[in-house]
């Protein structure tokens, strides 16, 4: 529809006008069909090199005269409009619910809104690290530890992870802003032999090792939030692999 006006106004504008209106429809292609989008091109080539509006009429008036094969009346496609809870491509090379490596994280956008909103995330950051338990910018290395079931574990920084909604989110990770490094690092844990018994705990013992979750809280990034695209948001991630003992068995 926006197309029409454009075309009912060009009459009454100057070549200025029409130039400017023009513009804005262009921008705006991906709400046209494909007959309307191959027209406003047309009309731009003419305007831009002869100023000829008795030919451009002339255009826009077979175009339009021209039926749209298979076209409900009163249909306007709409654009696709990427999600920020869509999966990432990250996740299709992991089962785990975050990506350590990402090659579509956005890492420039993200720097301007943290260089923008600097004090505002640097006051949530900032609380964020004193309120939890396992601080995200101290922990980079595994001590020794005794474990009674087998597990892997490792400190992480993810770029991108699956919230307590099942919603993915891009972690604000390994990014600067005014020489300030934005780091977030978790201590994770997984069991290697998870429902198996417990090496350690002798045969007369029922035994079993399960996994252990704890929630951790991330500063995240909303590319959609024009706002404060920034937030502490709540993940589940695993925590340790313990030994569950049941009753002695005779």
């Amino acid at each position: 529809m926006a197309f029409k006006f454009l075309l009912l106004g060009w009459d009454k504008a100057s070549n200025l006008s029409i130039l400017l209106l023009l513009d804005i429809t262009i921008t705006i292609l991906t709400f046209c069909s494909r007959k309307e989008t191959e027209l406003i091109r047309a009309v731009d080539a003419h305007l831009r090199s002869s100023r000829n509006l008795q030919a451009i009429f002339c255009v826009a008036a077979a175009a339009l005269a021209e039926p749209e094969p298979n076209r409900p009346y009163g249909y306007h496609p709409q654009p696709y409009e990427k999600k920020y809870d869509d999966i990432p491509a990250c996740s299709k090379n992991t089962t785990k619910p975050w990506c350590l490596e990402d090659s579509e994280y956005p890492t420039y956008d993200l720097e301007y809104a943290l260089d923008y909103h600097y004090d505002a995330v640097l006051a949530l950051y900032k609380d964020q690290a004193v309120n939890t338990e396992n601080s995200v910018e101290t922990l980079k290395k595994i001590e020794e530890e005794t474990y009674l079931c087998p597990s892997s574990t490792a400190y992480v920084q993810p770029l991108r992870a699956k919230n307590t909604d099942g919603k993915w989110r891009v972690v604000v990770n390994k990014v600067e802003a005014r020489y300030y490094k934005f780091d977030q690092n978790v201590r994770v844990e997984e069991c290697t032999a998870e429902g198996e018994n417990c090496p350690l705990v002798p045969e007369c013992y029922g035994s079993k090792c399960i996994q252990k979750n704890i929630y951790h809280r991330f500063l995240v990034y909303d590319p959609y939030d024009y706002y404060f695209p920034f937030a502490i948001e709540s993940f589940k991630l695993p925590a340790s692999c313990s030994c569950f003992l049941d009753a002695f068995l005779h």
